[in-house]
């Protein structure tokens, strides 16, 4: 049981990281396309 804890945590800490990749990207992309990645 502990071991399946352990795993539902990784699983779902990997997502989070996941999901939080996929925004930054999007926001990212967003910013080029206005055009205010000069600014960074």
């Amino acid at each position: 049981m502990i071991f399946w804890h352990g795993l539902q945590r990784i699983v779902l800490g990997s997502w989070i990281q996941f999901i939080s990749v996929i925004a930054w990207v999007y926001v990212w992309s967003l910013f080029c396309d206005c055009g205010l990645v000069s600014f960074v």
